[in-house]
């Protein structure tokens, strides 16, 4: 199963988010494999966890694939907004 959100503020001690990476830990405990990839709004800020349990180690799991796209329209957004607070 694949799960997936864009544009969510992703800290394990938010209310929507803390009980999918507590879903993760049960997983790991319970020896059950998961692919796990966070992609953050810098380039740098990029998560990646696995584990590959005992439960299903005949199961190959795929890793997430993500590609970081460029959005224009934001970056024209941001640099209209520092030039009008040069002024």
């Amino acid at each position: 199963i694949y799960f997936g959100w864009n544009d969510i503020k992703w800290y394990e001690t938010y209310d929507g988010v803390f009980p999918i990476m507590s879903g993760l830990k049960n997983l790991q405990e319970n020896q059950y494999s998961y692919r796990y990839m966070r992609i953050g709004e810098d380039y740098g800020d990029v998560d990646e966890y696995f584990f590959d349990g005992k439960n299903d180690e005949n199961i190959d799991l795929e890793y997430p694939s993500m590609i970081r796209r460029f959005d224009d329209k934001y970056v024209f957004r941001c640099m209209n907004r520092s030039k009008e607070q040069e002024r």
